[in-house]
C-alpha cells in the first residue's frame, strides 16, 4: 500500500480538524475546536514552528502528521519532534507507519535536522504505538509538562 504525504495548507484545515478530533477522542484529550483552528492557522503561517503533512491513500486523506521544530545542545543542534500522528485504523498497517516515518526522516535530513523525537502516550499499548516507539531509542530522560 502506497501513501503520499502532502504539505498542509489552510484549505486542508477542516480535514485536519476532523482527524484531530478523532485522535483526541481516542487519547481522551478535550478537543477545543476553535483553539485548534486558531493554532493550526498560526502554525501553518509560521514555517519556523514546523510542518504539517496530510497523509493520503488513493487520493483520500487518511491521516496527518505534525512535526515541530526545536533545538537541543545535548543533541547537537536542530531537533524535530513528531508531536501528533494520526492514521485511520481502517487503513493503518505497519507498512503505512514505516512509510510515514521514512518520509519524515528524509524531510528532516533535507532541512538539516540532526535528531527526530517522538511524543508517545505510554498508556496505549496498541500496534501503532509499539511500532512508532520501537523505531526510536529509549531515553533515560523524559519531558514533563507544566501548563502555564
Amino acid at each position: 500500500m502506497n501513501i503520499d504525504l502532502r504539505l498542509a495548507t489552510e484549505s486542508l484545515i477542516p480535514d485536519i480538524l476532523d482527524m484531530m478530533s478523532q485522535l483526541y477522542a481516542y487519547d481522551k484529550i478535550r478537543f477545543e475546536y476553535h483553539v485548534n483552528l486558531d493554532n493550526l492557522r498560526l502554525f501553518l503561517n509560521n514555517p519556523g514552528h514546523g510542518r504539517i503533512w496530510v497523509i493520503y491513500h488513493e487520493n483520500q486523506a487518511i491521516g496527518y502528521l505534525i512535526l515541530v521544530f526545536s533545538f537541543s545542545f545535548e543533541l547537537k543542534g536542530e531537533v524535530a519532534i513528531i508531536n501528533e500522528i494520526y492514521i485511520e485504523d481502517s487503513i493503518y498497517t505497519q507498512e503505512v507507519g514505516i512509510q510515514a516515518l521514512e518520509f519524515v526522516e528524509m524531510e528532516c535530513s533535507i532541512l538539516g535536522i540532526r535528531s527526530l523525537q517522538l511524543e508517545v502516550d505510554t498508556s496505549h499499548e496498541n500496534g501503532k504505538n509499539r511500532l512508532f516507539s520501537n523505531c526510536f531509542m529509549g531515553e533515560t530522560r523524559m519531558l514533563k509538562t507544566r501548563k502555564l
